[in-house]
């Protein structure tokens, strides 16, 4: 083989592998952007769940709230990240291991700190709005801080 040959070869070679890997890389991109929009939606829905509750009531340890984030956690469990998945163990283990109902301040301590994890798995900055994301939700509660104890 000559050195023109060879080139050629070397050519052909190089587009080859340079198509598969752009394909690949395309496919993966595509893939990606799919899990993305499906956690903002399903992400969503819990923001939503959790802002609505707390919008309507005061009783934020009752049993139909647990059995929604229940439900919730089954539809979310292909799509959320580890840490997600994590904070979402947290809270439910902490349901678990207490008999009687959590303090109000634990709750919502669980609970913002899975809308921190996915703000943060979605890119988005967590940054001064406190260490569990409780500030989240200063807004949506009158005595937010009697029940978090911040003094003025």
């Amino acid at each position: 083989m000559n050195d023109a040959q060879i080139g050629i070869i070397a050519t052909i070679i190089g587009g080859g592998i340079g198509y598969f890997l752009k394909f690949y890389l395309d496919r993966k991109k595509e893939y990606t952007t799919e899990v993305y929009k499906e956690r903002r939606e399903t992400y969503q829905t819990f923001v939503d769940l959790m802002l609505d509750h707390i919008g309507k009531t005061k009783t934020y340890t009752d049993e139909n709230l647990r059995k929604e984030i229940y439900k919730f956690y089954k539809k979310s469990i292909l799509y959320a990240s580890p840490k997600v998945a994590k904070a979402f163990a947290d809270f439910f283990q902490s349901l678990y291991a207490t008999k009687e109902n959590l303090d109000v301040k634990t709750i919502l301590f669980l609970l913002t700190n899975i809308i921190k994890e996915m703000r943060t798995d979605l890119g988005l900055s967590n940054k001064d709005l406190g260490e569990k994301g409780e500030l989240l939700i200063r807004p949506m509660i009158s005595d937010y801080d009697s029940i978090m104890n911040v003094k003025s």
